[in-house]
């Protein structure tokens, strides 16, 4: 199979899952069902060059973004390195749309400080967020990024059929919980039923335990 071919399959299991019942956000399903999600694979080779359309119409007029991974990972070590160093090239790729004159090693190094050293501190409770300029209230807002994929047992809350990175606007999230869809809430009783356990739904990488599991 081409490469080409694999990444419209990619893509393709992508969107299914997005729109399914499967997939814990509501938010997100009626974003696809909108259409309003912007789709990409992430190539290893070219990293920040392979996120950059999908980005670009992200920033233009979507609700969220998939960026799901070439690399086929099963393990949570692995998992959580590349969640981590896509989210920073991500986070790269973000600036230098909206300000390209910005200095790219510069930007990439403070975020490797201020999201990869965070997320992997044991201690910390913080979970960084991108931020860039909301295409529809025009000004900076927070993105929630998360982690998503096949490392995890199928009834956890954070399982996808291929890895993958999922961002969306918090001030849609916001907005919808307020215009009558209690985004939120919803995900939390879901999980409260599912397993009676807590759930950070806006951190990068949830390790899977008893809580969140059901096991």
């Amino acid at each position: 199979m081409s490469k080409r071919n694999q990444d419209h399959g990619i893509r393709d299991d992508a969107r299914a899952f997005i729109g399914s019942t499967e997939h814990i956000c509501p938010f997100a399903t009626l974003a696809e069902r909108n259409h309003e999600v912007a789709y990409g694979v992430i190539d290893d080779k070219d990293v920040e060059g392979s996120m950059r359309k999908t980005l670009e119409r992200f920033l233009t007029d979507k609700k969220a973004a998939v960026l799901a991974f070439s690399r086929r990972v099963t393990d949570l070590k692995t998992s959580e390195d590349l969640a981590i160093r896509y989210m920073v090239a991500a986070g790269t790729v973000l600036n230098s749309i909206q300000n390209p004159k910005g200095k790219l090693s510069d930007i990439r190094d403070q975020l490797a400080r201020g999201v990869g050293d965070i997320i992997r501190d044991p201690n910390s409770e913080y979970h960084p967020h991108l931020m860039a300029k909301h295409p529809k209230v025009g000004f900076p807002d927070n993105i929630f990024t998360i982690f998503m994929g096949p490392c995890y047992e199928k009834t956890h809350t954070r399982w996808a059929p291929h890895p993958m990175l999922v961002l969306t606007w918090a001030t849609d999230v916001n907005q919808a919980t307020i215009t009558g869809i209690p985004v939120v809430k919803q995900i939390h009783e879901r999980i409260r039923r599912a397993f009676g356990g807590r759930y950070d739904a806006d951190a990068l990488f949830v390790k899977p335990t008893p809580e969140i599991t059901g096991a």
